[in-house]
């Protein structure tokens, strides 16, 4: 059975390379990357490039109104001094990145690393060192991570930190591993959450659920008060994030979702055809529904802890469109955890449709597109931008993960 598991992940590791071959492909006849990576060819790596300028500046809170906690900036400000030459103070983040091109060379590394990380935590103890290695090749070809990787996003780092807090088994050491995701993506907070309604578990987690907080708040304090910043609105800037649905144009929302509740954008990009608007809110109702049933049954049943990690990542990965393809990245110690429960369902939709790119080589629709300088071939490009099948197979298949997990927890606990 291990042999022909081994086997099965070969092939889609080749399958995961064909894609690979696909997008070099795409890029050197066309100068630019297909999707699902962004469709603004002038934008790669900047979600790095901008935050990492507001790290040397004044205002992160106030004046841009920054929703990322202060040890992004610090990990950043680091950065900066070991791998990257003077910086000054009129340089836009643009200018920094085509001045520190090779800056973005270390960056590459520690994402690279920080995969290695991830896997060797999660499966070390479930599989040989031969199918992990496929098996990081597997996840490093995935449209999550290569989306990921051409954002430049700093999401990746929470990959092995969420592995930790996973598969450790000492209390104290989970309680910093969540502490410092809440300092990473605030979101992670849904942990402990999921954690704290779930009363029938208290008594196995009550030193996760004492220090985590206490923990997570030194290092918000700490971090905050080493960048000099008013740290304090940050709060109140991730609160106006949420509320406001007009953060995301349809075109970016549908790039590389991972929630149904994209599909509410489809309207505004899809204008050839119409689309009634009662369609996204009935999608977003059906998502709405499970998402709280879910709570409802982690408060009523009695669900262990690993359990609860992997409602608390399915949960993050299909609540918000903001949220974004790369939540989809917190599948890594997932897989992990159905691996050695032999879940080859739910084991098999996510690798198959969730990190398998070769359903982004279909193209569903096209939307109106136009010339730009692609910053990779640093060449004046005619970009054709596409929904691929990828982007609507994607948030499906992570809803129907949250209906199979969902119903299995409460088949079980009955």
């Amino acid at each position: 059975m291990k042999k022909n598991n081994f086997y099965i992940l070969l092939i889609l590791f080749i399958l995961s390379c064909i894609n690979f071959l696909y997008i070099v492909w795409f890029f050197e006849i066309n100068g630019y990357l297909p999707p699902p990576f962004f469709y603004d060819v002038t934008d790669t790596f900047n979600d790095f490039y901008n935050t990492l300028y507001w790290s040397i500046h004044d205002g992160i809170y106030d004046v841009w109104g920054s929703v990322y906690p202060p040890i992004n900036f610090i990990f950043l400000q680091i950065y900066q001094f070991l791998f990257m030459g003077e910086i000054l103070e009129m340089w836009s983040p643009s200018v920094i990145r085509g001045s520190e091109a090779r800056s973005i060379m270390p960056l590459l590394l520690i994402y690279a690393l920080s995969l290695v990380m991830a896997v060797r935590i999660s499966f070390k103890h479930i599989v040989d060192f031969k199918t992990q290695f496929i098996l990081f090749f597997i996840f490093m070809l995935s449209p999550a991570f290569l989306f990921a990787v051409e954002r430049g996003n700093l999401i990746i780092l929470c990959i092995p930190v969420l592995s930790w807090y996973i598969f450790t088994k000492n209390q104290i050491s989970r309680a910093l591993a969540l502490s410092i995701l809440f300092n990473l993506k605030p979101y992670f907070v849904i942990f402990y959450i999921f954690l704290l309604i779930n009363r029938k578990s208290h008594h196995k987690n009550k030193d996760l659920l004492f220090l985590s907080p206490i923990f997570g708040l030194i290092i918000f304090l700490f971090s905050g008060l080493l960048i000099n910043e008013p740290f304090y609105l940050m709060p109140l800037n991730l609160l106006g994030f949420a509320t406001n649905s007009a953060l995301l144009s349809p075109a970016e929302a549908l790039t590389f979702p991972s929630s149904i509740g994209a599909f509410g954008y489809l309207r505004g990009l899809v204008t050839e055809f119409k689309i009634a608007p009662i369609f996204g809110d009935i999608v977003k109702l059906i998502l709405y529904v499970y998402l709280i049933n879910t709570l409802v049954l982690v408060y009523n049943k009695k669900i262990n802890f690993e359990e609860l990690a992997i409602l608390s990542i399915i949960f993050i990965a299909n609540f918000s469109t903001s949220t974004g393809g790369y939540s989809l990245l917190y599948y890594i110690p997932v897989l992990a955890l159905l691996y050695g429960k032999r879940d080859w369902t739910i084991f098999g939709i996510i690798i198959i449709c969730i990190y398998i790119g070769l359903w982004d080589m279909i193209p569903i629709y096209n939307y109106s597109g136009g010339n730009s300088i692609a910053y990779l071939s640093g060449e004046v490009v005619k970009v054709s931008p596409y929904m691929s099948f990828g982007s609507i197979l994607r948030p499906i298949a992570n809803f129907v993960v949250l209906v199979l997990f969902f119903y299995r927890l409460k088949k079980v606990s009955e």
